[in-house]
């Protein structure tokens, strides 16, 4: 910003020095809603008039908003003011706006007063590469047990090729599974058709925003100490207490991120061989059941903490008939025309087979969100 016209000197017609400052506007509505940019007008080409604007410090008014809702403006060290109003966002940039604030005597076009603006340009572009890994790993010991486990982590500014970097993905996550394959039939003999599986599972997810939610804040720019993805998912694979009614937090940045946490054990019973014991051949065999236990716990920006628990049995029995019994009841019309075309058919008065199902689920529930309100929920329901 040049000021002064070409004489280089910012004074009125009398000679008297002005007191104004420059400032510039970016929004979507430079009335309601945009970010400004203020500091003090030197005469000519002073060095301190090139505005130079650190748009990640820009955006991160609006946190400090949040903190102190009468803080809407930062005052940076040289003088200049950042300065906030509405909810602007820099990936909605409708106006630019370029103007000058008098501090001091009134000042007339008599006073030929000139200010001249140039080079308007976005430098120093981030090009943040991303990166993503991936790995897995199975252990089978004979056919009774199979343990498989596997970790990825993708980077906030990762994208695959078929997606523009600017896709509205922008999380650090990190996922991690184990799961445990046991066969409790190996252990009895395998003419009997037992089969009696036991599944184990257990996943812990972690993502870290680059941005606050429904923002344009950067997470680096709200301060403390940068978030340490690996050492949260490892506090969070033994300990529940981020998803709690009073968690501990370090950061200022830590009640964004989202966590998932989840374990479930599940079993079945039943049989592939028919026995020729005739009490086996009645009930075990015919008989099917399973059971499943499952927990959930979770948090994020929106919930402070999102619990669960889900227990759930079923059980059925099937009888088939080996022999239906059937009665060929057209065998008399034989000789009578039009019916003999009729004399193989046969009437089943008995279903084939007959089956019966229970099934039992108990739901349990409990959340809390950021603004207070609890919620809980506890449901029985039994299915025949």
């Amino acid at each position: 910003v040049h000021g002064g016209g070409y004489r280089e000197q910012l004074v009125d017609r009398f000679n008297r020095p002005l007191d104004l400052e420059v400032f510039i506007r970016i929004g979507y509505d430079t009335d309601k809603k945009f970010y400004e940019y203020s500091q003090r007008l030197n005469s000519g080409w002073h060095k301190e008039n090139e505005i130079v604007i650190d748009l990640e410090r820009l955006s991160s008014i609006k946190f400090l908003r949040e903190q102190d809702s009468t803080r809407n403006y930062d005052i940076l060290p040289n003088g200049d003011v950042m300065r906030v109003v509405g909810s602007p966002s820099l990936s909605d940039i409708k106006d630019i706006v370029i103007g000058v604030k008098n501090h001091g005597r009134e000042i007339s076009s008599a006073d030929g007063v000139e200010i001249w603006f140039d080079e308007l340009r976005v430098s120093d572009v981030n090009r943040e590469t991303g990166w993503a890994a991936r790995g897995s790993m199975k252990l089978d010991i004979a056919d009774l047990m199979s343990i498989s486990a596997d970790l990825s982590q993708e980077d906030a500014n990762f994208h695959s090729v078929d997606k523009r970097g600017s896709s509205d993905k922008k999380d650090k996550v990190l996922s991690g599974g184990v799961q445990v394959k046991f066969s409790v039939d190996k252990f009895f003999d395998p003419l009997w058709g037992l089969k009696i599986p036991i599944t184990a599972n257990f996943s812990n997810d972690i993502s870290v925003p680059k941005y606050k939610p429904s923002s344009d804040i950067k997470m680096s720019s709200l301060g403390g100490e940068p978030t340490n993805i690996y050492s949260i998912f490892s506090e969070t694979l033994f300990k529940n207490d981020r998803m709690s009614d009073s968690p501990v937090y370090t950061s200022p940045t830590d009640s964004l991120i989202s966590i998932k946490k989840s374990y479930s054990i599940n079993s079945s019973f039943g049989k592939s061989k028919k026995s020729d014991n005739p009490f086996v051949k009645y009930t075990l065999d015919k008989v099917s059941l399973s059971a499943n236990h499952k927990e959930d716990f979770s948090s994020n920006s929106r919930d402070l903490f999102k619990n669960g628990r889900q227990n759930q049995a079923k059980m059925g029995y099937e009888f088939s008939f080996d022999e239906p019994v059937e009665w060929s009841w057209l065998k008399w019309a034989e000789s009578i025309p039009w019916l003999n075309k009729y004399v193989e058919s046969t009437f089943r008065p008995l279903p084939r087979s007959l089956a019966v199902n229970f099934n039992g689920t108990e739901t349990y529930s409990v959340s809390k969100s950021r603004t207070g309100r609890e919620n809980i929920n506890d449901r029985v329901a039994i299915d025949r």
